[in-house]
């Protein structure tokens, strides 16, 4: 089941349909990939608009708003 396009709506949402379509062309697209790409979409829409790339220290609070949730979901989300 793949994410139509235009799906994700923050500053690397490009960089995310690319990534998902890389995936899927070798078969290794799961699901709980496409939840944790839509998650850290909508926060990075909230957080940090105008980010170019990913590092560290946002991957990081990222991941501190994870905290509430299970450990195998946590697991899944670390991409």
């Amino acid at each position: 089941m793949s994410l139509p396009a235009g799906s994700f709506r923050g500053p690397l949402a490009r960089d995310f349909e690319a990534f998902l379509a890389f995936r899927q062309d070798l078969a290794t697209c799961h699901e709980h990939l496409r939840v944790a790409l839509r998650h850290l979409d909508r926060f990075l829409t909230h957080r940090a608009a105008y980010v170019q790339e990913l590092k560290r220290p946002l991957l990081d609070e990222w991941m501190a708003t994870l905290a509430d949730r299970a450990a195998i979901t946590r697991r899944n989300y670390a991409l």
